[in-house]
């Protein structure tokens, strides 16, 4: 069974719209499981199709919630879970994957151009394979793990997302992106001083910043600010490579 919803659950945004955002996709890696009793399977699939949204990467948790909640036979207490789950699920996962994770995946990414582009390859391969494996993995053993909870502990569920909510790993990982930023800008800087651009840096660094300030409310300034960096460091890079070649 755990199978079975995990597969599933990969699916929970495929038909997401306005009415009830992810809740068909919900339906639907709940289907097997709901159609095992007869008896009330119409009321279970009624709370299975209500409202719901979160981060994609974190739905296990109310799949699996659902499942061992429905059946306990808390249905009632299900819609009220679900509604309450809503935001910290999609506050957590946004913040540790949107903000944190796939920026630097794809920093990382750009890394291994700029090493690859100076002939490191070996180096360049790693950077690379880091950020797509590291990012992949990680996602992957949250959708299982929140998948397992939500079966384990049911209605009990919320005690496993108020420590996501305060998991050291969030502070940690602002932390390194602010000392990864200052390296990886600080290359970048010697590499278009060496070439003899240093308009094209300052110019570069200014539009990031500003077009990232202007963008705070919508979640987007600390994702597009170090993709902006990493786009930099990138083009750096190569106006060093072309000025010594």
């Amino acid at each position: 069974m755990r199978a079975s919803l995990f597969l599933r659950s990969f699916f929970n945004q495929a038909l997401i719209n306005y009415r009830g955002m992810t809740h068909l996709g919900i339906l639907w890696a709940l289907l097997p499981t709901l159609r095992k009793r007869n008896t009330g399977r119409r009321a279970r699939m009624l709370r299975a199709f209500g409202f719901f949204n979160s981060h994609p990467y974190l739905a296990g948790y109310i799949i699996g919630a659902t499942v061992r909640m429905e059946e306990d036979e808390q249905g009632e207490l299900l819609e009220r879970l679900k509604r309450a789950s809503v935001a910290p699920l999609g506050a957590v996962g946004d913040r540790l994957f949107w903000y944190y994770l796939k920026p630097l995946s794809g920093v990382l990414a750009c890394l291994g151009l700029i090493l690859w582009l100076e002939g490191f390859v070996t180096a360049a391969l790693l950077c690379i394979g880091v950020g797509i494996l590291g990012y992949n993995i990680l996602h992957l053993w949250i959708r299982w793990r929140g998948l397992v909870r939500g079966l384990e502990l049911g209605s009990r569920i919320h005690l496993d997302i108020q420590q996501l909510t305060r998991h050291p790993l969030n502070l940690w990982m602002g932390r390194f992106f602010a000392l990864f930023s200052g390296i990886f800008l600080g290359t970048s800087f010697m590499e278009v001083q060496l070439s003899g651009h240093s308009w094209a840096q300052i110019l570069g660094l200014g539009a990031v910043t500003i077009i990232s300030w202007q963008l705070p409310e919508r979640g987007w300034a600390l994702p597009l600010f170090l993709g902006g960096l990493a786009l930099l460091a990138l083009l750096s890079a190569n106006l060093g490579v072309t000025a010594h070649g």
